[in-house]
């Protein structure tokens, strides 16, 4: 059952985890993941900072991503970010135009004229 917290978290990917892909707990902190090969049951090593970043604690996943007996430190694929460009278009109904980036820099190069909002 997907609750507020995982409503935007794909599930957990080893082999995208391995690339390098960000990777998060259900309760939103980033996880840094230190390896994938401790032996045992639990292969997935990995450290968790504290909000204010003042401390870090170690932790242990199987494959799937999940802790055993700490559903909110379970593993899940960040969200990817995406970029809203918004601008003047007097060709559409509301006025406005709205392209979707996937990276940051993309609508600030592009240089329309009458931007509005990069969100």
């Amino acid at each position: 059952m997907q609750n507020e917290n995982t409503r935007n978290l794909k599930p957990f990917d080893f082999e995208a985890a391995k690339r390098g892909d960000p990777v998060v707990t259900r309760d939103g902190h980033t996880a840094r993941i230190i390896c994938f090969d401790r032996k045992g049951d639990d292969p997935i090593v990995f450290l968790l900072s504290s909000y204010d970043g003042s401390t870090e604690c170690l932790y242990t996943a199987d494959k799937q991503g999940r802790v055993g007996g700490l559903p909110n430190r379970s593993l899940y694929m960040a969200p990817k970010k995406k970029y809203l460009n918004i601008y003047r278009d007097s060709n559409f109904p509301h006025g406005f135009m709205v392209t979707e980036f996937k990276d940051k820099e993309a609508p600030i190069s592009i240089n329309w004229k009458d931007y509005v909002l990069l969100v």
